[in-house]
This record gives C-alpha cells, sequence and structure tokens, in this order.
C-alpha cells in the first residue's frame, strides 16, 4: 500500500471511526435506521415497540444485526482426488437501529437518558458483529482443514456440511450472547 493510500484510509478511519469492515475486504457492514419519534420516555419506548413489531424483531427489540455467510471456493483435481486450493468466506452484516428523528420538545432527561440507551443499542449490536466476524473466520479455518476428497462431488458434501456447522454454532452464539445480555440486564433491573 502507498503512503498516499495509506494516510487516505487513516483519514477515513480518523473521521468514520473505528470500523471492521475497513480491516477485512472480506467484511461488508451495513447500517440502517428506522424512524422513532417521541416527546418523553414512554412515548418513545412505545414507538420503538411498535416500530420492532412492524420489522419482526419481537416487542422488546430496539434493534437487529442479520449476517450472510458466502464462502468463495476454488478448487483442484489431483491424484488423491480433489482439494480446495483458495477459500475466502464473505461476511455480509446489516444493523439496523432506530434513529429518534426529533427530540424537539422533550426535557434533558429524555435526551440523556436516549442518548445512553442508543450508545448501548449500537455497542450490542457491534458485539453482534464482531460475533459474526469470528465464526466467518472460524468457516475460513474449518474449510481450510478439509483434506483431499475421493472426488469433487464429495468434496462439495464435505463443504456443504462444514459451512452449516459453522452456521449453527454462529447462530447458537449469537442466542446464547443476547440470553446472557438479558441475564445481565435483569441482574441491573432494566
Amino acid at each position: 500500500m502507498t503512503a498516499v493510500r495509506k494516510a487516505i484510509v487513516g483519514a477515513i478511519v480518523a473521521v468514520v471511526g473505528s470500523v471492521p469492515a475497513l480491516a477485512d475486504p472480506n467484511i461488508v457492514s451495513r447500517i440502517e435506521t428506522y424512524p422513532i419519534e417521541g416527546r418523553d420516555a414512554d412515548e418513545l419506548r412505545m414507538a420503538i415497540i411498535e416500530a420492532s413489531r412492524a420489522l419482526g424483531n419481537g416487542a422488546h427489540g430496539a434493534a437487529s444485526a442479520t449476517f450472510r455467510f458466502t464462502p468463495q471456493l476454488s478448487y483442484l483435481e489431483v491424484r488423491e482426488g480433489c482439494v480446495l486450493d483458495r477459500v475466502s468466506v464473505r461476511l455480509d452484516a446489516t444493523v439496523t437501529l432506530p434513529e429518534w428523528v426529533s427530540s424537539r420538545g422533550a426535557d434533558e432527561a429524555t435526551v440523556g437518558a436516549w442518548r445512553r440507551f442508543a450508545r448501548y443499542v449500537k455497542a450490542h449490536e457491534a458485539r453482534h458483529e464482531a460475533i459474526a466476524a469470528e465464526y466467518r473466520q472460524i468457516m475460513v479455518q474449518e474449510l481450510e482443514a478439509i483434506g483431499a476428497s475421493s472426488d469433487c462431488p464429495a468434496l462439495g458434501r464435505e463443504i456443504v456440511a462444514v459451512v452449516a456447522d459453522v452456521e449453527r454454532m454462529h447462530d447458537q452464539a449469537q442466542v446464547a450472547f443476547d440470553r446472557d445480555e438479558r441475564d445481565r440486564s435483569s441482574l441491573l433491573g432494566r
């Protein structure tokens, strides 16, 4: 990378902040928002509940994250059968966050509470993204660990099984994180 490109990337990171997608070209992250209106905590809470139901997040999911893993593979036919030649996995992440479109008429306590809530939700979804990135790397490692198969169709079946196993483990890790967060929040009285 040239010095000029490094400087440009450094400037982007300074402006945008720490974005995992900049560090790994195989991770593409997108943030979407949905509008929330209200002047006090009760109105904001009800607006989030209604919007969350419409988004399919359940009654208490203020935000959501969706992930898609796309293995990109090439293989070689060798004397022993068939073997993976190149392995990469693309992760597409979409995070959906609430956006308070107007705080006009809200008191300072509500504005402060919203800011704390928004920071928490953003950090929570960032942890979901980090979990997905970890499992993207696990998928790469597991695919790279596949040895030679007797033939290419057998290799294909093994690839499908590995991808399904890692996706299942990823889903379980995401559910476990949310469960741990709920347990922690209930201890704090949230």
